[in-house]
């Protein structure tokens, strides 16, 4: 069985320098979004103990290309992603995180506020704003049919 992650890399393989993802701010080619995923799927791992852990991980993140890289990340990861909405209050962010019990939330320095007192991975860190993209191991795929994939959280 194939998940989204496999079709993915077959076609970050077949055509990588096609447009993978576009937003008001630009596009995206298969091999860049390939590289961010791999390279941020190498840092969740870390941060929540290796490539034997799955947790649920929090993605805090505007409406943007990187939160599209970063779902591709946590499902690389072989973990749940949990989008939360960025412009929801404080007080209902850091209830999302408990009630799932969030391993990791993937989110920015302006939002990192929100999700005081659990474990977060700035993006801006793994994205710098200019230079060379940093490289993860693009083969990179903990991707489990069976396994958890997404949780939302509606009103």
């Amino acid at each position: 069985m194939s998940t989204v992650i496999h079709q993915f890399l077959e076609q970050a393989e077949r055509n990588p320098a096609h447009v993978a993802v576009l937003d008001i701010q630009g596009a995206i080619t298969y091999d860049r979004m390939n590289n961010l995923s791999a390279y941020l799927a190498e840092r969740i791992l870390e941060g929540i103990g290796g490539k034997d852990c799955r947790g649920r991980i929090a993605l805090l993140l505007p409406r943007s290309k990187a939160f599209v890289v970063a779902q591709f990340a946590v499902l690389r990861a072989g973990c749940a992603v949990v989008p939360i909405d960025a412009e929801y209050p404080a007080e209902r962010v850091r209830l999302i995180l408990e009630d799932v019990g969030c391993a990791l939330c993937v989110t920015t320095a302006d939002l990192a506020e929100k999700a005081a007192g659990y474990p977060v991975l700035r993006i801006e860190e793994i994205f710098p704003e200019s230079g060379n993209d940093p490289k993860g191991d693009k083969t990179l795929n903990l991707s489990d049919p069976d396994a958890e994939g997404y949780i939302l959280y509606t009103s």
